[in-house]
């Protein structure tokens, strides 16, 4: 991504006023531009200056709400003057959402303490002054007028933003999930798309989204973990964006990703004569736990249909058949995320510790409180009737 900053002509929309000698203050109003296109920022920055050395003057400041434009203040700050005079400067971004003529009207409030609070002050310093009882006037200054663009057709994206993609693998089994990272950063309108994913046919998909914002740059982390037992592909990501300080129209993408399932019979490699005895072996034990498994499975719907309660839904089966699918923490951490379940906030807590402090969990425990706990959560509903 390109870093830019704001062009840096103005276009000033404001002089200092030709004030009368009984006037204590004076405004500076700048624009950045008057003719952006819609959600384009508008850098608005005003200055108010005491001119006045007997008063003690404090200034405030703030565009009016409303539905047809949004404000962000990016800035507020004290300039040293001589002789003590009181001199702020305001800079706000005003988003416009409507087309054609904008008339945002503006005011300020002066802060005047009254002579008979200064009269009051202990100890006479115009510092402690803004403590003291005030008049207040508000002030009202020529309207911003904007006239805004329309976007181009189907723009998703106002600023200057850059997509990032990441994807762990491209092929899966009945218990791996395939973990997709999407990260969109940039500067400009803030991103207003909850799900950058399109809905994938027959796929069960688990997300988490994230938002970091500071002022004009926002960047937003999508989060999935995708489980099928088929083939299929994940599809490509086009965000049509325009940025209005270069005035061009540009597109985001990612390509489509064909995901291949491996079944469980192909998913380990040929082995060779020497390893055939140690290949039985293994499936040996395999074969035990799935009669195990399957003894205890059959076994618990039969006692489920003799108490009259109904089976574990669907989306909890596919929740619990990925978690006990997973090899490490790091591929249960997105799982327990994407749940958004205050129980697991404990967990969370456990294996982030454990990926970014080095302390070491019991990874099989953890799996089997976590199957245990989700199966008692759904016979207490069934209980009760839920």
């Amino acid at each position: 991504m390109h870093k830019r900053v704001l062009p840096i002509f103005t276009l000033w929309i404001g002089v200092m006023l030709s004030l009368p000698a009984e006037t204590d203050f004076g405004y500076h109003l700048d624009l950045s531009t008057r003719n952006p296109v819609l959600k384009e920022a508008v850098i608005l920055t005003l200055d108010l200056k005491q001119t006045d050395t007997h008063e003690v003057i404090r200034f405030s400041f703030e565009p009016p709400k409303s539905e047809k434009w949004e404000t962000l203040l990016l800035r507020s700050e004290e300039l040293k003057e001589e002789k003590g005079l009181n001199h702020i400067r305001y800079r706000y971004a005003l988003f416009p959402l409507k087309t054609g003529k904008l008339h945002i009207p503006l005011s300020f409030t002066i802060k005047r303490a009254t002579p008979e609070a200064l009269k009051t002050s202990v100890t006479g310093s115009s510092d402690n002054a803004i403590f003291l009882q005030t008049e207040d006037t508000t002030v009202t200054i020529p309207s911003a007028i904007l006239d805004v663009r329309p976007l181009p057709p189907g723009t998703m994206l106002v600023g200057d933003y850059s997509l990032d993609f990441s994807i762990d693998k491209n092929q899966t089994t009945p218990e791996q999930q395939i973990n997709l990272l999407f990260t969109l950063k940039g500067r400009g309108y803030r991103p207003e798309i909850p799900h950058i994913l399109p809905k994938i046919s027959d796929v069960t998909v688990f997300s988490e989204k994230s938002e970091f914002n500071d002022q004009l740059f926002h960047k937003v982390t999508y989060r999935y973990a995708l489980l099928a037992d088929h083939n299929f592909t994940v599809p490509a990501i086009k965000l049509p964006a325009y940025d209005p300080l270069t005035k061009r129209n540009y597109l985001l993408q990612t390509p489509a990703i064909p995901i291949t399932f491996v079944p469980p019979e192909h998913h380990d490699s040929p082995l060779s004569r020497e390893d055939s005895s140690l290949f039985w072996q293994k499936y040996r034990k395999i074969l035990q736990g799935l009669l195990l498994f399957c003894a205890g499975f059959f076994t618990a719907v039969l006692l489920s249909k003799l108490s009259g309660k109904p089976r574990i839904s669907k989306g909890s089966r596919n929740f619990l058949k990925a978690v006990e699918g997973v090899k490490s923490p790091k591929e249960l951490l997105p799982l327990l995320l994407a749940k958004e379940k205050k129980e697991y906030l404990p967990l969370i807590e456990r294996i982030e510790q454990h990926l970014y402090g080095n302390q070491k969990i019991p990874l099989t425990r953890i799996k089997k409180e976590i199957v245990s706990g989700e199966k008692q959560r759904q016979s207490e509903k069934t209980d009760l009737g839920i």
